[in-house]
């Protein structure tokens, strides 16, 4: 029983340490909110009906991973600026070596 109660103890120590070493600073957040929110500025009408589905859309969850059309912007079709923007945007949700 003790041996058991210590295993646990360990198991919410790490647990506890690597939850706290994963959080972001609050700067890393603004950061990529203001590089989002630059992207979807950046996108014509069109583009910003294919980019985002309503909050009660049945698909907003669905992954489609077989080559099929697919919902969203085909990379293809953005602009070179709107590439850029979503470089931004990646390597802000990302470390240095991600």
């Amino acid at each position: 029983m003790k041996r058991f109660f210590l295993m646990g103890l360990c198991f919410l120590v790490m647990a506890g340490t690597i939850f706290l070493s994963r959080s972001t600073p609050a700067v890393a957040d603004d950061a990529l909110r203001a590089s989002v929110v630059k992207l979807y500025q950046a996108l014509t009408e069109e583009q910003k009906k294919l980019a985002v589905l309503d909050v009660k859309d049945k698909d907003r969850y669905s992954e489609v991973f077989p080559a099929s059309k697919r919902p969203g912007i085909p990379y293809t079709q953005l602009k070179a600026e709107q590439k850029a923007l979503i470089a931004d945007v990646v390597k802000t949700m990302t470390s240095e070596y991600g």
